[in-house]
Parts: structure tokens; C-alpha cells; sequence
């Protein structure tokens, strides 16, 4: 599979011939701290590569040997051919493979409800047939009125033009404390997630003293035919993301 840009508008082309390329690294001659800084270095280098959208496979593979009874197997693929639950499908499916070969039986995969092409046919249907139409008529009433920007105290204007470069923060929280927040969401009936962004979202507050501002984040979902099924090997998992508006007065 791989896009194109036709007269302006992209489009998705599938590839039949194409062939995943697996790239093989040999680090049997080290040992130790150097190995590991040395396997560090080529799962960096993998991650980091760049994708060709218009040059299929847009998946890259690697096998890193350690040791004759020990060895690593990377692959990385671009957001546009999958998500989470895609990967979870492909780790499962790879496993069910592997495991046949090395115990030399015949793979045998559960035949697909349905093909990916099947499911876009369907979908176009089903948007044409006006699905989202309540939903998008709800959340243009809920955001209704909210303001365009959130005024947080920065320590530099807004640029003119707004872009989406920023940056990423990873943030380890004590053992102690991350117990407790998962105590706290089970008392609440909520999940982690969503007892920490309530968290972010006081946090904002606080720091901007505006009651209502919008935040959206990304959340894996299957939309399938009713026909089809939920099988490990259903090619119809998606994402999309939500936008939820953090009120002071819808909470009280």
C-alpha cells in the first residue's frame, strides 16, 4: 500500500508485488554493555528512518542477532497503514506464523470476514447514508461558543501563524503515587486515562483561570460492518480523535 498525490488529492494505491525487506545485523562478536549500547544504536536508527509514502512497503524490518539461540526483530511502520490495534493484530497473527514454522506445521490463519477494500465500500455508504450527521450536529452545539485559543501565561507571544510543532515531556511518577491514582480512578469508575487528563485539565485551569477551553486526543476504535466480526484478524481497526470541552460549570 502507498499514496499518491493525483491532480492535487491523495490517493491510496496497493501494491500486490510488494516485498518487505528485512535488514539483518550481526552483534555475536560483542558482549555485554557494548552489545546493548551497540542494539540501542540500531533501534534508534530504525525508528528514526524516514518513510517514502509513494514507495511501498511503507513498513521497515530488521533481525538482530546476539547469539545463536538469541535474537531481536524490529519492525516499524508508518501511522498511515496503522495504529494500535492494527499492530496488535499483525503481533498476533506474526506469533500464530512463527510459532507454525518453527514447529514445522502448516500456518493457518483464520480466513478475513472481510477485506479492507469491503470496508471502505461499506463505509462510504454508511457516511453517505448521513451516520455522522447527529454526531456532528451534537458536538457543533456543544463547542458552541467556546473561545479560539486557551490563555495560558506564556513566556512569548502566540506566532501569527499557528503551526503543531512542540515538544514531548516523559514524566515518571513514584510507585506510591501512581497506586494511589489508580485507586482513585476505580473509586470514580473511570479508567487511568481518564482521571489523569481530568488532572491536566484542572492544571489548565489553574493556570489560565478559564472555565471552558477544548482538548482533543486521539483513542483507538473498531468500526466494522454488523455483518463482519471482531476477529483477530478483522483488518478494520481505525482511530479518530476526540474533542471534549473541560467546563467549570458541567462539572458541578
Amino acid at each position: 500500500m502507498r499514496f499518491l498525490s493525483v491532480e492535487g488529492a491523495p490517493r491510496c494505491t496497493i501494491d500486490p508485488d510488494a516485498r518487505v525487506r528485512i535488514e539483518r545485523v550481526d552483534l555475536g562478536h560483542l558482549a555485554g554493555e557494548a552489545r546493548e549500547a551497540a542494539l540501542a544504536r540500531e533501534t534508534a536508527a530504525i525508528a528514526g528512518r524516514p518513510f517514502d509514502l509513494a514507495c511501498a512497503p511503507l513498513l521497515h524490518a530488521m533481525l538482530v542477532r546476539l547469539a545463536d539461540e538469541e535474537h531481536v526483530f524490529f519492525f516499524v511502520l508508518d501511522h498511515i497503514i496503522g495504529d494500535g490495534l492494527s499492530v496488535g493484530i499483525l503481533l498476533r497473527e506474526f506469533q500464530a506464523l512463527y510459532s507454525a514454522h518453527a514447529t514445522g506445521r502448516a500456518p493457518a490463519l483464520p480466513p478475513l470476514a472481510v477485506q479492507y477494500l469491503d470496508y471502505v465500500e461499506w463505509e462510504r455508504g454508511w457516511l453517505a447514508r448521513g451516520a455522522l450527521d447527529e454526531h456532528r450536529a451534537f458536538w457543533l452545539r456543544r463547542l458552541a461558543g467556546m473561545p479560539p485559543v486557551l490563555a495560558l501565561p506564556t513566556d512569548r507571544p502566540r506566532p501569527s501563524m499557528q503551526t503543531a510543532a512542540g515538544a514531548r515531556l516523559a514524566v515518571r511518577l513514584p510507585v506510591e503515587l501512581a497506586a494511589d491514582l489508580k485507586t482513585l480512578a476505580r473509586a470514580q469508575q473511570a479508567t487511568l486515562f481518564a482521571t489523569l487528563l481530568s488532572a491536566f485539565q484542572v492544571l489548565l485551569y489553574r493556570h489560565s483561570r478559564q472555565a471552558d477551553f477544548e482538548s482533543a486526543r486521539r483513542s483507538p476504535i473498531a468500526i466494522a460492518p454488523k455483518s463482519s466480526t471482531s476477529s483477530a484478524s478483522s483488518p478494520t481497526a481505525s482511530s479518530f480523535a476526540r474533542i471534549s470541552r473541560a467546563s467549570r460549570r458541567s462539572r458541578r
